[in-house]
């Protein structure tokens, strides 16, 4: 009777590839900007994480109302429009790919 080869890679049986360990034990890496625009983007968002935290939003929480609805109402909607800005000011600042290569839109544009 022939044994079954258990050297394969495909066997559950089997130690995982060293390389596939080092892959998965790997954390993430973190992407620094690297001109004005990406560091000014990054401030934003900072900015508008720091806006919709809770102590900013106990601030902004008040009885007051203004044009029929209440101020904690128009500062969640200021963040959510705030937000949706920041990431088309990111869209058109900065370059679609990593080597700067302008997206297809542009391209046709310019043609």
């Amino acid at each position: 009777m022939a044994t079954p080869d258990t050297s394969s890679s495909s066997s559950p049986s089997s130690a995982p590839d060293t390389g596939e360990v080092a892959s998965t034990s790997r954390l993430p890496c973190v992407v620094i900007p690297a001109s004005w625009r990406g560091w000014s983007l990054l401030a934003v968002f900072l900015l508008l994480i720091a806006l919709g935290i809770w102590p900013v939003i106990g601030w902004v929480n008040q009885q007051s109302s203004l044009w029929g609805m209440p101020s904690l109402i128009l500062w969640s909607y200021l963040i959510i429009f705030a937000c949706s800005g920041a990431m088309l000011l990111g869209n058109r600042l900065l370059p679609d790919e990593e080597d700067g290569a302008p997206r297809e839109d542009e391209r046709a544009s310019h043609e």
